[in-house]
C-alpha cells in the first residue's frame, strides 16, 4: 500500500470516531425524547385555568344559599308576626265581648201569641221586682192543667219559679229567686193575654190546704210535678238555653250558690 492510500484510511478512520461520539458520557435529552419547556408552562397554565374555572363554578353556589336563608328568615318573621296580629285581633275581640255583655237583654217567652207569653212576662216583671235588682231574671214555668173555658178568664195551673242571676264571664250566678206553686188567671185582649191575679200556695202549715184549694181537681197532678226537682233542673237548662240562643250570648253555664256549674245544652 503506498503513502497515498496510508493517509486515507487514517482520515476514515478519524471521520468515524468522530462521528460515532466515542466517549460515552451521558448528556440530557434533545429532539423528540426530552419535554420542551413550552410544553411545561402550558400545562402549569392549564392547570391554574382550570382551579379558577372550579372556583367561578362554586361560587354562585354560594350566592343561591344566601337567598334562600334570607326567605326562611322572612318567613319565619311574617309568621310570628301573623300569630300576633291573630292574638291581638282574639283579645279585642274578647273585649268588645266583655263589653256588649254589660247588660243583658230581658227574658222573653219565644210566642208572644201563646198565653204562656203573658204569664212569663208577669214573672219577669212583677215577681223578679219583690227581689234586688240583677242581671236578668229567668222563669221556670212547669204546666199542670190550662182551663180555657171562659176567655175572660182563662187560668193556668203550675208550679212557677223565678231566678235571679248575675253575670260573671261566660257563667249565670244565681243571685236570688222563689218557688210560686199556684194559678194565674188572664184574660185574652187584642194585644195577646193578659194576667189579671196570680192565686200562690201559702207557706208553712198552710200550704198543703191552700194547694188543694188552689188546684182543685188537678191537686194530684200538681203533686206529681211539684217535687219533682230532676224535671224542674231539665226545664231550667231548656229556658236558660233557648234565651243564650234567640240573643246569641257567649253564656256557657249557670251557678247556684255553694253548688258546682250546670252546662247549658243547645236546644232542639
Amino acid at each position: 500500500m503506498n503513502r497515498n492510500c496510508k493517509k486515507f484510511l487514517a482520515l476514515m478512520c478519524g471521520a468515524m470516531l468522530i462521528i460515532s461520539g466515542c466517549g460515552g458520557k451521558n448528556e440530557e435529552l434533545v429532539g423528540s425524547d426530552a419535554e420542551p419547556e413550552s410544553s411545561t408552562e402550558t400545562i402549569e397554565a392549564d392547570i391554574s385555568a382550570t382551579a379558577g374555572s372550579v372556583e367561578q363554578e362554586e361560587a354562585p353556589a354560594k350566592e343561591e344559599v344566601q337567598p334562600e336563608t334570607e326567605a326562611e328568615e322572612a318567613s319565619d318573621t311574617e309568621a310570628e308576626s301573623s300569630d300576633k296580629e291573630q292574638s291581638e285581633a282574639k283579645s279585642e275581640n274578647e273585649a268588645e265581648a266583655g263589653e256588649a255583655l254589660t247588660s243583658l237583654p230581658q227574658y222573653e217567652y219565644p210566642d208572644k201569641d201563646s198565653v204562656f207569653y203573658a204569664v212569663n212576662k208577669h214573672l219577669v216583671e212583677v215577681v223578679a221586682a219583690e227581689y234586688e235588682k240583677s242581671d236578668v231574671s229567668i222563669p221556670v214555668v212547669r204546666e199542670v192543667a190550662i182551663d180555657e173555658s171562659n176567655p175572660e178568664d182563662v187560668i193556668v195551673y203550675g208550679d212557677f219559679d223565678i231566678y235571679n242571676y248575675d253575670l260573671d264571664g261566660d257563667t249565670l250566678m244565681t243571685a236570688s229567686g222563689g218557688n210560686y206553686p199556684g194559678a194565674m188567671h188572664l184574660k185574652k185582649t187584642e194585644n195577646g193575654y193578659e194576667v189579671t191575679s196570680f192565686d200562690v200556695c201559702e207557706d208553712g202549715s198552710a200550704w198543703n190546704a191552700s194547694a188543694k184549694k188552689i188546684f182543685g181537681e188537678y191537686f194530684d197532678r200538681f203533686m206529681e210535678i211539684q217535687p219533682d226537682d230532676e224535671n224542674r233542673q231539665k226545664v231550667r237548662i231548656d229556658t236558660i238555653a233557648q234565651y243564650v240562643e234567640a240573643n246569641n250570648l257567649p253564656i256557657k253555664q249557670y251557678q247556684d250558690f255553694g253548688w258546682d256549674p250546670v252546662m247549658i245544652t243547645e236546644t232542639d
